[in-house]
């Protein structure tokens, strides 16, 4: 009979061990996905060495449509596509093109950087642009 009450006891502290967890898990998961900017509220920041070039604000840019922008570093063109809330580098005048092969870029911290040129493009949330960047934003061309 002792026997049976310990077993009871060691399921019930099994039970209560497994909800603690449980809601410690649901606790983190909650919290992670309350902090975690969505891709509508992300902004590209273009930066030609130390200085920005301009903000793109992505949420702002239809889904369905290509928008292309272009920009000089040091007599070379530059060249961004924007569409479905991502941007990437587009036919870039560098002899490797490593910058393009980066693709779209949507999510918070995505970068890239065409070297020859100078020219980085990093996501970040809308809330974190700080003034000189707003100041920089691009309006959307049509």
């Amino acid at each position: 009979m002792a026997e049976n009450t310990n077993l009871k006891k060691d399921i019930k502290a099994a039970v209560v061990i497994g909800l603690i967890v449980v809601i410690i898990c649901a606790a983190f998961f909650m919290w992670n996905n309350m902090n975690k900017s969505d891709s509508s509220d992300m902004a590209a920041v273009v930066s030609a060495g130390n200085d920005i070039y301009g903000v793109f604000l992505l949420s702002e840019y239809d889904d369905n449509t290509e928008y292309i922008y272009s920009m000089e570093k040091d007599d070379k063109p530059v060249h961004f596509v924007i569409k479905n809330k991502s941007i990437a580098f587009h036919d870039v005048d560098c002899p490797d093109k490593i910058c393009e092969k980066s693709g779209f870029l949507s999510q918070e911290n995505d970068t890239a950087v065409c070297m020859p040129n100078r020219v980085s493009v990093m996501i970040m949330p809308e809330n974190e642009l700080n003034d000189e960047m707003k100041s920089k934003i691009i309006e959307i061309s049509k």
